[in-house]
């Protein structure tokens, strides 16, 4: 961003992000062999318009690759892992087999396992999550990565399990934790990058980085600090968190933007679809019954002003008011590459609000916020958020722009 950043956050996000520019590069091998994702557009009479359109349909593609399998690749071999797991999930869906084969399992070792004996897995495990499929994950790994394999589920509630979650610090599961004989393998140095190295009972272990896990539940409630920006009531039995970009066209699908919403119902083929957060705000927040945590994810290079122009707009109390300028007047400032010229417009913005345009001007330019958006990237780290828009509701991790039915029926199973 700005050259008044310090190192520090330059690096924060440099880490943060490594994994999905290495993602990136193995989705390009196969780029070729995909069609568009958005084969048809409305066409414009005004070539700019149509210049306007051709750009969100490149932005909805670079999106449309950073959330695949919620960017699980790093290495060909995690890819094939997660592919697999994911799978699983269809498979494990859709049978009645236990599949408890795979634990302690002793069945002879095939012809091609590694030299490295046996690798053990412990799965930290919430089993009222029955779309996390931790057998099939398992089994999976025996399967294409580790055939030498020894499985131990253990439940986070538990008294075992509590000991786990207090000694790693853990805030969702399933967790995967690998015994050290697996860098043994003769596969690890290619799965090794999506691994951690934690330590557990003076043992160490391998633990697979909670980004590569598509589907996981909470097993802490989120902490609200005293800066958080919580729309709603804090009385509210309920509280949604909400992670989003203000650059992700997948986001502006789930706020309404019209023009989006558009082309993402003739990418998927479907129509009525009902952007959630809107009806969110209408039907739970205005009510008093949900409040939302939002959560600012900068993941494209050029959002860490947008999101900071929210915040100095949420010091006079119009976040809301705020942002739905942005997701609604997407189209005017997104290809405004030039900073300060953004800054204009986003100080235009805020004059039409009735906000003080001097202090939202020098709120802006010197970046009051940097670390309140420094924090939130740690916030998405802990808790292995790697694409927008994703919302935790109650315990449940949930990505994409849902439609509000389904987005509902999850609120109201919070609620009961």
């Amino acid at each position: 961003m700005a050259e008044k950043k310090s190192n520090s956050k330059s690096k924060k996000k440099s880490d943060f992000k490594k994994k999905t520019d290495k993602s990136e590069k193995i989705n390009k091998k196969t780029e070729a062999k995909k069609d568009s994702v958005l084969k048809t557009e409305h066409e414009h009479t005004e070539s700019h318009n149509k210049a306007q359109k051709e750009h969100h349909v490149s932005h909805m593609k670079d999106d449309a690759k950073k959330n695949t399998w919620m960017i699980v690749s790093i290495s060909l071999a995690v890819l094939c892992l997660i592919l697999a797991l994911v799978g699983g999930f269809f498979w494990y869906k859709n049978s009645n087999d236990s599949n408890n084969d795979i634990i302690n399992n002793n069945q002879s070792i095939s012809n091609n396992q590694s030299l490295s004996g046996e690798i053990e897995l412990l799965i930290l495990d919430d089993k009222s999550c029955l779309d996390c499929g931790v057998d099939q994950f398992a089994e999976q790994v025996k399967t294409n990565l580790f055939n030498n394999l020894v499985v131990k589920k253990v439940q986070f509630d538990s008294a075992e399990g509590a000991k786990i979650v207090n000694e790693l610090n853990l805030l969702q599961a399933p967790i995967y934790l690998f015994s050290e004989s697996a860098d043994k393998d003769s596969k690890w140095s290619e799965v090794q990058p999506a691994f951690e190295t934690v330590e557990l009972n003076g043992k160490k272990y391998y633990m697979l980085n909670p980004i590569y896990i598509p589907s996981k539940v909470l097993i802490k409630d989120v902490e609200i600090s005293e800066n958080a920006v919580l729309l709603g009531s804090r009385d509210a039995k309920l509280t949604v968190t909400y992670i989003t970009d203000f650059e992700c066209p997948y986001c502006a699908v789930a706020e309404g933007n019209k023009e989006l919403v558009a082309m993402f119902e003739s990418q998927v083929q479907m129509s009525g679809y009902v952007a959630p957060v809107p009806e969110l705000f209408k039907e739970y927040v205005e009510t008093g019954k949900v409040n939302i945590l939002f959560v600012s994810a900068p993941f494209h290079s050029t959002s860490d002003i947008d999101h900071m122009a929210a915040l100095c707009a949420h010091k006079e109390g119009k976040f809301h008011e705020y942002s739905d300028v942005l997701w609604h007047k997407r189209s005017e400032w997104i290809d405004i590459a030039d900073k300060s010229a953004r800054i204009e417009k986003f100080t235009e913005y805020a004059n039409t609000l009735g906000l003080n345009k001097e202090n939202f001007n020098t709120c802006l330019t010197t970046e009051e916020f940097a670390k309140k958006l420094d924090e939130d990237m740690e916030f998405l780290k802990k808790y292995g958020v790697s694409s927008t828009p994703s919302f935790f509701i109650g315990r449940k991790v949930v990505s994409g722009a849902l439609d509000y039915s389904d987005f509902k029926a999850l609120v109201e199973e919070e609620l009961k």
